[in-house]
């Protein structure tokens, strides 16, 4: 009896014209003349190589998508960069941009005179 966490892995090839995977018992191999081995995953790919078609020019092939940039892999790809954005003050139809800055530096100027003032009722002075 077979346990149900055994799980068996399959030795799967890729087809050395379209790249596509090619599960065993599918696919043919061939040998070239310079002993190179081939392994091709239909008939169809076996004839486009030896007709010399360039993977490239085939839209269904794995070559002409990473050629187009339609591949799914994210090699070479770093993190997307983002634009950080500046905020810039602009002077308001009654008050200049110089006005504005003053009042900021006052309320900031206030904010921390109140918190020195106001003693936290746990602490002692």
């Amino acid at each position: 009896m077979a346990s149900k966490d055994v799980t068996t892995t399959l030795k799967l090839e890729t087809c050395s014209y379209s790249e596509m995977k090619i599960y065993p018992g599918r696919g043919q191999v061939f040998i070239s003349r310079d002993a190179k081995t081939h392994v091709f995953q239909t008939s169809k790919v076996e004839s486009l190589y030896h007709q010399k078609k360039k993977p490239a020019k085939l839209r269904w092939t794995q070559a002409w998508r990473r050629n187009n940039k339609k591949a799914v892999a994210n090699t070479g790809i770093g993190k997307k960069r983002t634009k950080t954005t500046v905020r810039s003050q602009k002077a308001i139809a009654g008050m200049s941009l110089d006005d504005i800055e003053k009042k900021k530096a006052e309320a900031a100027a206030k904010r921390t005179n109140s918190k020195r003032s106001v003693a936290l009722p746990g602490k002692k002075n």
